[in-house]
This record gives structure tokens, C-alpha cells and sequence, in this order.
């Protein structure tokens, strides 16, 4: 089983990267779990412009819950969107609407589902309450869990770890 990742990256500099023909150049820093207790203390510094994540008791707790999962977790392939991907599906959702549980989220939008690998209703809140202190606008943020059998295809963009 491979290690489940967190990769954490700056969306302006990456897109600077981009307009300067480096999209292949890292972006992004990696995070497996035995490397989190050393970011949720020393929080995350863009290495190219220095700005910093500060991680937050939620966003910790989500992180960690996360981790290891049956699905990979991204903030930036749909703006304003966290999208899922597993063996037995793939979807987004809205990062800023609060709901009850995924299956309430897709019944109001017409779609019904059986036998997935869905994050429980505790585990939603846990989301939600660490996804309103992360500024998806500036950073990107992708869980990519060693649990998953498919592996996570990234949108094209580079990131190294710090082991």
C-alpha cells in the first residue's frame, strides 16, 4: 500500500511558474503523516513568495481524518469546488454550502446514490468547519490518500515532498 500525502501549493505562483514556461517546476510541497505534527506547528511558507498557510486546529483535524480515506480530496480543479475521487466515484462539491449530509446534497440536485464510499455526516462537518478557515482563492490543497485504489491525477502541476 502506498503512503497517503498531503500537498499543499501557492495558486499565485504556480501560475507565475506557468506564464514563465516553468510548469513543470515544483509548486507544491508534499506531507505524509509522520511529517504533519511539524506543519500544524510551523504552518505552510510558499517557497517562492513566502506567504504562509496557517493551519488551523480544524483544518489539522480535517487533514488528519482525512488522510486516510477511501478518496483523494482537491480544492483546485473546480473553482469554488472540493472534488472526491474514488474507485467507485468522482464528484464536487461547493466548498462555501453548508449541508447535512452528501446524500441530502445529491437528492437536491436530482442524483441518487447506493453502496459508495461517502464521507459520513460527522466526518462532512469536519470538513466543512475546516474548509471555512482555508482560502481556497489563494491556495490549493490536495489529500491524496494511500487507501485509494485509483491513483490521483493531479491537473497537471508539479509538487516535491520535504522527506
Amino acid at each position: 500500500m502506498k503512503k497517503s500525502i498531503l500537498v499543499i501549493g501557492c495558486k499565485c505562483c504556480e501560475e507565475k511558474l506557468k506564464q514563465n514556461s516553468f510548469s513543470s517546476a515544483p509548486s507544491k510541497t508534499g506531507y505524509y503523516k509522520e511529517d504533519l505534527s511539524t506543519l500544524f506547528i510551523e504552518h505552510y511558507k510558499c517557497m517562492f513568495c513566502g506567504e504562509t498557510l496557517e493551519i488551523t486546529p480544524r483544518m489539522a483535524q480535517m487533514i488528519t481524518v482525512f488522510m486516510d480515506q477511501n478518496f483523494h480530496i482537491h480544492t483546485s480543479i473546480i473553482p469554488g469546488g472540493l472534488s472526491f475521487s474514488g474507485s467507485d466515484m468522482s464528484f464536487t462539491i461547493p466548498i462555501n454550502e453548508q449541508f447535512a449530509s452528501l446524500e441530502e446534497y445529491f437528492s437536491s440536485k436530482g442524483i441518487y446514490i447506493e453502496n459508495a464510499s461517502l464521507p459520513t455526516e460527522k466526518e462532512l462537518i469536519i470538513l466543512q468547519n475546516g474548509m471555512k478557515e482555508f482560502d481556497h482563492t489563494k491556495w490549493t490543497l490536495t489529500i491524496e490518500s494511500g487507501h485509494n485504489e485509483e491513483p490521483f491525477i493531479p491537473d497537471n502541476t508539479a509538487w516535491f515532498s520535504l522527506f
